[in-house]
């Protein structure tokens, strides 16, 4: 089962892979993709 929600992961994280990162280079610590695919973590996981 790990095996298939490892590659979940990497589908959606290569989704969003090209979408364009609008914040400044100062404030990017992580990479936008990162960003995404831990919030839609948390909202499938019903983080408030």
């Amino acid at each position: 089962m790990l095996a298939s929600e490892d590659s979940n992961l990497k589908s959606i994280a290569e989704h969003f892979e090209e979408l364009p990162d609008p914040r400044s280079e100062v404030n990017r610590e992580h990479l936008l993709v990162d960003v995404i695919v831990i919030s839609i973590g948390a909202i499938l996981a019903g983080v408030d």
